[in-house]
C-alpha cells in the first residue's frame, strides 16, 4: 500500500511538474515567436496561427483522441489511462499558462531554452514510464517494436513533418529552422536525462 501511494505521488510531482514547464516553455519562448514545437502540439500551435479562436491545448487534446485510441488496442491497460490523464493535464496547463510574458529577444536563444525545458519536461515524464501523448505514443508503439531505437531519435524523426509544416504555415524558412533547432535539442536532452537517470 505505501509503495502504490509513493509510485502515485511520484507519478503527481514528475508528470504534473514536467506539464507545468513544458507548457510555460511554448507559451513564453515558441508560441509568439512563430517556432513550432514538435509533434501533435506543434501541429496544434500551427492550426492555432491560422485559427486563432482554437487554443492549443485544447487542439492538442483533441489531435491526440485519435492516436489514444489507437495505443489502447495495441498496448491497452494503465499505461494508457495514466497517459490519457498526463495529455489531459497538460493541454489544460498550456491554455491556462497563457498569461505568462513571452519572450521577444533572439529567436535562436528561444528555440534553445525552449527546447532545453522541454526535453527536460518529457524527459520526467518518460522517467516514469509515461507518455504526453501524440508522437511520444508513436515513438513509445515503434520502440515495442525497435528497442534498440532511443525515445529521443524517434521522436525526432516524427517530428520532421511538423518542421517541414511550420515553415509553410509561418511562410518563413526561419519558422522551420529554429523549429529543427527546437527539436534537436529537446531529443538530446531527453536522451542524456534517460541515460543518466535510466
Amino acid at each position: 500500500m505505501k509503495n502504490k501511494l509513493k509510485e502515485t505521488f511520484l507519478d503527481i510531482i514528475y508528470c504534473g511538474g514536467g506539464c507545468i514547464v513544458y507548457s510555460a516553455a511554448i507559451n513564453i519562448f515558441a508560441e509568439n515567436n512563430d517556432i513550432a514545437q514538435g509533434g501533435v502540439t506543434g501541429i496544434a500551435m500551427l492550426i492555432n496561427y491560422l485559427f486563432p479562436f482554437v487554443p492549443i491545448g485544447t487542439g492538442a487534446f483533441l489531435l491526440n483522441l485519435p492516436l489514444f485510441i489507437v495505443a489502447w488496442r495495441k498496448i491497452g491497460g494503465k499505461f494508457i489511462a495514466k497517459s490519457f490523464l498526463v495529455t489531459v493535464f497538460l493541454s489544460v496547463a498550456i491554455d491556462i499558462i497563457n498569461f505568462l510574458p513571452a519572450y521577444t529577444g533572439d529567436k535562436m536563444t528561444a528555440s534553445i531554452l525552449c527546447g532545453v525545458l522541454s526535453g527536460f519536461s518529457m524527459s520526467l515524464v518518460f522517467l516514469r514510464n509515461l507518455t504526453t501523448g501524440g508522437t511520444d505514443i508513436l515513438a513509445k508503439l515503434i520502440k515495442l517494436r525497435k528497442p534498440q531505437m532511443s525515445m529521443g531519435r524517434l521522436i525526432l524523426i516524427c517530428d520532421f513533418f511538423v518542421i517541414a509544416l511550420s515553415g509553410l504555415v509561418y511562410g518563413k524558412i526561419e519558422s522551420a529552422v529554429y523549429s529543427l533547432v527546437l527539436i534537436f535539442v529537446s531529443s538530446y536532452v531527453i536522451d542524456k536525462m534517460l541515460i543518466k537517470f535510466p
